[in-house]
């Protein structure tokens, strides 16, 4: 299967370009939660070792900027597509079973925010019942560096709704 526009919206809601600095147009890299450095619709900078930028080794935005890529709105457009494109080859990979384009955008919109989870895949891949997948999409993968993140509850929350066939709007439900 491949990437839908719709899941190419649905990411681009999530990770916008915006990083608070109004001065610039946020195309800027900026730390994660989880303490990665990020740019574009949240791709990990690249540091000059081939390893993920993270604020704790890399504590200010002039350590990161020779490292980062995306300069443009087009850039960070093909950065995410290629970045889905790439995820969605894992997705394909991993899955044992048929599922439809909405279960496989869902898949893909958490592999592309988390990487991917065994956990996850071998529900599917076992005909798991819904309560059980719909239990792991909105309880698992909701913190980051330790922490309780709201609006990751709500992302998780949202490939839930994508997962059941409901819809793909960003709406910062906490309960499906």
């Amino acid at each position: 299967m491949t990437v839908s526009n719709n899941l190419i919206e649905f990411v681009k809601q999530y990770e916008s370009l915006h990083d608070g600095d109004l001065t610039k147009i946020g195309l800027q890299p900026k730390p994660c939660p989880a303490g990665y450095w990020t740019e574009g619709y949240g791709s990990v900078v690249i540091g000059p070792y081939g390893e993920m930028m993270i604020v704790e080794k890399y504590p200010s935005i002039e350590m990161v900027l020779p490292y980062s890529k995306i300069t443009t709105e087009a850039e960070a457009n093909a950065d995410l597509i290629s970045g889905l494109n790439k995820r969605a080859k894992g997705v394909n990979k991993r899955l044992k079973v048929n599922v439809s384009q909405c279960q496989f955008d869902a898949l893909l919109s958490h592999a592309y925010n988390c990487g991917f989870s065994t956990t996850l895949y071998a529900l599917v891949n076992s005909c798991a019942p819904e309560e059980k997948i719909k239990n792991w999409f909105t309880k698992k993968y909701i913190t980051a560096a330790g922490k309780y993140m709201k609006g990751l509850q709500y992302r998780r929350n949202d490939e839930y709704e994508i997962w059941s066939g409901k819809n793909y709007k960003r709406e910062y439900k906490l309960s499906v």
